[in-house]
């Protein structure tokens, strides 16, 4: 899905650097611009290929690397033999492994602007109104609906879903858990406030409105297999059941309530008549909570050591802002607005899509960039 296309130009090779043959949004200008090269625009389209990258790349991309510069070195000794018959053939051995040169090109980039949750395939997205009351409410049901269709889009699969929708559509609160290929990868660049300005249908004054609407994305990277529960830090309460289901519920204690002593964490069950089976419903949501919020933890981590690193770059509680008036959608990350509003609250996935990719694009140059400074 957001693998690097290829653009074929005229080989030409210096033993010191290889032509880059990527069309990734930017990132090859700023190598570029960081080495003091021409930018690729300006020139033949090739851009060399920073030794501080090589200097990072893997041993196995540094040999692919030599051999593909040996094989290079013999054509051109062919070329300047100045045997014609042998001319078409060498031309288009040369084409051939200057294609394979943009390719492991593009798989080094990719391998040094990977982190540790480009691969988590879990992650768990919430959505929960802000300011602007109903029509912030509204707007949540609207942003539902688009990354539902974004999900099915992609091929990833829902595992669970909490949603709490009012009688006129409007969204108070969700949340998603998500499995499929790299899901947390692109769905973290929609973490972060999303505001909407727009006519409300029942405003008759005409007046915009501002609403507000916060959506979280953590990775899911820790299993219940992975916490273990000392039953001194536990406690348990059993009560009789408040839900419907006869006498054996309503008299006898089915009801479990497990409580974790050291983060002061309880969980409830009594979705079932008995009460060994709701007990170990409750054990496992307990340790079903405390992986997430282990990985919450951690996330936080990993992205305040990324900001010090490489700055904020504008990921400031405001990240997009929808202007229905204006028919556009602004990504002040990006700092780039996008047409055609109408087919983005639509759910249209390649529209937000679109988005993605570029903000995907950026934090790679932002990794690049700090790699070549």
């Amino acid at each position: 899905m957001a693998a690097l296309s290829l653009v074929r130009c005229s080989p030409r090779l210096f033993t010191h650097f290889v032509p880059v043959c990527t069309r990734t949004i930017g990132i090859t200008t700023i190598a570029a611009r960081l080495c003091n090269v021409p930018n690729p625009r300006d020139s033949l389209g090739e851009v060399p290929f920073p030794r501080a990258l090589l200097s990072r790349a893997s041993q196995t991309h540094c040999q692919r690397y030599d051999a593909l510069v040996v094989e290079l070195n013999e054509l051109r000794e062919i070329l300047n033999d100045g045997d014609d018959s042998l001319r078409s053939l060498v031309v288009q051995d040369f084409e051939r492994l200057s294609g394979k040169f943009g390719e492991l090109q593009n798989e080094i980039v990719e391998s040094l602007t990977q982190d540790e949750y480009t691969f988590v395939n879990r992650c768990i997205v919430g959505i929960e109104p802000g300011v602007g009351g109903q029509e912030a409410m509204l707007f949540a049901g609207e942003l539902f609906q688009i990354y539902l269709k974004y999900i099915k889009w992609n091929g990833w699969l829902i595992s669970s879903v909490e949603d709490d929708f009012n009688g006129i559509g409007g969204l108070k609160g969700a949340r998603l858990e998500i499995k499929g290929k790299q899901c947390f990868r692109y769905l973290r660049h929609e973490a972060g406030v999303h505001r909407v300005q727009r006519v409300p249908k029942t405003e008759r004054t005409g007046r915009i409105h501002t609403s507000t609407v916060a959506v979280s994305v953590m990775p899911v990277i820790r299993g219940e297999q992975d916490i273990h529960l000392e039953e001194k830090d536990l406690k348990f309460e059993a009560t009789t059941s408040a839900k419907p289901g006869g006498q054996n519920v309503n008299k006898k204690p089915t009801c479990i309530r497990v409580y974790h002593l050291p983060t002061d964490t309880q969980v409830m069950c009594q979705e079932t008549r008995s009460g060994i089976e709701n007990k170990q419903r409750a054990l496992q949501r307990l340790k079903q909570l405390l992986a997430q919020r282990e990985d919450e933890k951690q996330y936080k981590l990993h992205e305040e050591t990324r900001k010090n690193q490489i700055g904020d770059s504008g990921r400031s509680e405001k990240i997009r802002t929808y202007n229905l008036t204006q028919d556009r959608v602004t990504d002040h990350r990006l700092g780039d607005n996008f047409y055609d509003i109408a087919t983005f609250l639509a759910g249209d996935p390649q529209r937000l899509h679109e988005i993605i990719l570029k903000l995907e694009s950026q934090r790679k140059q932002q990794k690049l960039q700090k790699i070549l400074t």
